[in-house]
């Protein structure tokens, strides 16, 4: 990260009298480490802009257009900016003590690591995604909470109680879901690559996306029932799931987990096994011709240690 920090495609930073020359449109501009404090930034476009590590303290940002905008380590203590836009705002680490944020919007927006106190003025919703980020919800009730739209990827919501929760479009990839209650949610255009679906509570109330309805009936042990030649299981957390026998031919099961599954006897003739784990998975009599996978890069796919990729008739990518 402090690496992306330093480097944007080669271009040194505005100044601060080149960004007050250009209010107010700031769009994709470079402007870290930018000296802005008490200044008067109402209604300015700050969209996508690089603001990373920013003294924007006192500064007022009424109603500005920070969608997008990377705020990592950025200090906005004390700043004005009710009613602004931070859809999709990269807030790592950024300082919003005392900051009034009242009627933002936060939708998309990560807020790993924000540093807030008692005086932050912070619309509800947006300091319960803070907190589900920040601090975890391991068997907390949030029935029919709003959570929709919400950055809360990695978040810890074992056991929780998501009875009714809105959670459409929310980002919820590599959160751990493992025995939630998610019977009447709403998850339609949520993005679950990688969530953890182990022992979740589901009903027909519960609205998933297909794809992600079917990894949740792979849990619950329904390896037979959905058709799987084809199929998209991509990014899908499957550990120690039982595929015993199923027909998985052609299926994209690129960058799924699989460790510790149970794939004997399976069809994965021509499955896409690119980047996928199956470190521990049980592939004896399983069927692998033509089946491809990935030898280098940044995650191999993970093969057990006693295959032999090119005996099975695996095909490899690179």
């Amino acid at each position: 990260m402090v690496a992306a920090e330093e480097s944007s495609g080669g271009t040194m930073p505005l100044s601060r009298d080149e960004i007050l020359a250009r209010l107010p449109d700031l769009t994709d501009q470079d402007l870290r480490g930018a000296r802005l404090r008490g200044q008067n930034l109402n209604h300015a476009r700050f969209c996508r802009a690089q603001l990373s590590r920013a003294d924007l303290r006192e500064a007022s940002l009424f109603e500005a257009d920070l969608s997008g905008a990377n705020l990592a380590r950025a200090d906005l203590s004390g700043a004005g900016a009710f009613r602004a836009v931070l859809r999709g705002a990269f807030l790592l680490e950024t300082i919003l003590l005392g900051a009034d944020l009242g009627e933002v919007d936060l939708a998309a927006a990560d807020l790993s690591g924000a540093r807030l106190d008692e005086a932050t003025v912070l619309p509800p919703k947006w300091r319960l995604v803070w907190e589900l980020v920040n601090r975890g919800s391991s068997g907390q009730k949030l029935v029919r909470q709003d959570l929709a739209e919400a950055h809360l990827a990695g978040a810890n919501l074992q056991l929780a109680d998501l009875r009714q929760a809105r959670l459409q479009a929310s980002n919820l990839a590599a959160a751990n879901l493992d025995q939630a209650d998610l019977r009447g949610a709403d998850l339609r255009g949520a993005n679950l690559r990688e969530a953890r679906l182990s022992g979740v509570t589901a009903d027909a109330a519960t609205l998933f996306d297909p794809k992600w309805r079917l990894v949740w009936e792979l849990h619950q042990g329904a390896a037979a029932a959905p058709p799987l030649s084809g199929a998209d299981l991509s990014y899908a957390w499957l550990r120690g799931v039982d595929l015993r026998g199923a027909d998985l031919s052609g299926a994209d099961l690129s960058r799924s987990d699989l460790a510790g599954a149970d794939l004997s006897g399976a069809d994965l003739s021509g499955a896409d096994l690119s980047y996928a784990d199956l470190r521990t998975a049980d592939l004896t009599g399983a069927t692998l011709q033509g089946a491809v996978y990935t030898a280098s890069g940044w995650r191999p796919t993970a093969l057990p240690p006693d295959l032999d990729a090119a005996a099975a008739g695996l095909l490899r990518l690179d």
